[in-house]
């Protein structure tokens, strides 16, 4: 696999890409970048596909080609619930709409994946998208579905549109938008704790393509190791902390009473000791608002920490004891309560357990990069099941 060239316009983004990849993506808006400066980036592709042709005028074989693969997330708050949704008149999308008029008919990648929020589906951007593929002969599936039914513990509802050039002119009836994850791309497997149900994991799961032996659909893996939350919120407000702790945000009565009555999602830690599993088995979806005090509904979970003393209660018998509406009086009484860290949210969005960013990205910031990114493992199934059609009929390698 070679990465001919990646684009963002976020200064930060692109600087934690080059620091894992070592790679620095394009930062130019695809808006000023000419029909011909993309022809020089992707000369290699233009100049195979000039051999190929070649070839199959001398009536050669093509099975040894390259696939090009372009993927793509176009901005998403002109189609979110929270955001402004003026989709095509939003001069976001304007350069999205610029690669699919002017430039994609003149590349015309061989495969073509594409993510965004829900209602993406029923924008005007999509439907010049859709244009664009039908336009130039390209079969295409649509989905809206969520990390979770692939077995993983984050909620993700996300618009995924997967689709590939075919010769054949008379493409099949067009097919709704599907809601399901393909069977192809999940295992069902016998509960080790309960004979009598079957749980879902995805076709390749994490241990398998990281080798890695942590446990990571269990939330208790999931989350850091915590040592005593009293001493680590002492150490915090005195400014005296070390290490990963000090990237730790916790919340006090004035910013968790803020939404009285709220339920928050709250994902239970107990000391290490404790024999209690969390019964929790998915969280909600965490948002490019997330780790700001002022924004805490609706833009993700929070973690308990439990006191010693409540450490081996089950997840039922810790909420029969919280009153969201007198939160001083018992949910603060159990533990502290604080936000996701960041390796923590990486871990739940599958990414590699090599991922990193660089010390000088804040945590802010930090956050703001894992709400706008994927589900890593959620996005690899489906670009597999993209192009295992092209490896059922030939060798292919993938650019």
């Amino acid at each position: 696999m070679k990465w001919l060239e990646a684009f963002d316009i976020n200064e930060n983004a692109n600087s934690v890409y080059q620091f894992n990849f070592h790679h620095k993506p394009c930062e130019k808006d695809l808006l000023h970048i000419s029909v011909n400066e993309f022809k020089k980036i992707f000369k290699p592709i233009l100049e195979e596909r000039e051999k190929i042709n070649d070839c199959k005028s001398h009536n050669n074989n093509e099975n040894c080609k390259n696939l090009f693969l372009w993927t793509m997330s176009p901005p998403c708050q002109p189609f979110t619930l929270n955001g402004n949704r003026k989709d095509d008149q939003d001069d976001r999308t304007k350069s999205f709409l610029y690669l699919m008029n002017e430039i994609f008919p003149i590349l015309l990648p061989d495969l073509i994946f594409v993510e965004n929020v829900k209602n993406f589906e029923i924008s005007n951007t999509r439907n010049v998208l859709i244009k664009q593929l039908e336009s130039f002969n390209y079969e295409f599936e649509e989905f809206l579905i969520c990390s979770s039914q692939l077995g993983l513990l984050n909620q993700r509802v996300r618009y995924y549109l997967i689709g590939r050039k075919v010769n054949n002119k008379n493409l099949t009836e067009k097919k709704k938008i599907c809601e399901n994850v393909p069977e192809l791309l999940i295992r069902r497997i016998d509960n080790n704790n309960d004979n009598k149900t079957v749980v879902v994991r995805p076709l390749f799961d994490y241990h398998s393509v990281y080798q890695s032996n942590i446990d990571y659909y269990n939330i208790n893996n999931i989350l850091l190791p915590m040592n005593c939350s009293d001493a680590t919120v002492e150490r915090l407000q005195e400014g005296n902390s070390n290490g990963i702790e000090k990237d730790f945000i916790y919340l006090n009565l004035k910013q968790l009473s803020k939404y009285k009555g709220y339920r928050y999602d709250l994902l239970i830690k107990r000391f290490n000791n404790s024999s209690i599993q969390s019964a929790k088995d998915c969280c909600s979806c965490i948002t490019k608002s997330y780790g700001q005090p002022r924004f805490l509904r609706g833009t993700g979970p929070l973690v308990l920490e439990l006191k010693e003393e409540f450490s081996n209660l089950t997840d039922d018998e810790v909420f029969s004891k919280i009153n969201f509406n007198d939160i001083e009086n018992t949910l603060l009484t159990l533990g502290n309560v604080r936000f996701l860290h960041p390796l923590e949210i990486s871990r739940l969005m599958t990414f590699p357990p090599n991922f990193q960013f660089k010390e000088d990205i804040q945590i802010k910031q930090q956050y703001k990069l894992l709400g706008n990114s994927v589900n890593v493992l959620t996005v690899a199934h489906l670009i597999y099941y993209l192009i295992q059609k092209e490896w059922n009929d030939k060798q292919v390698t993938l650019q």
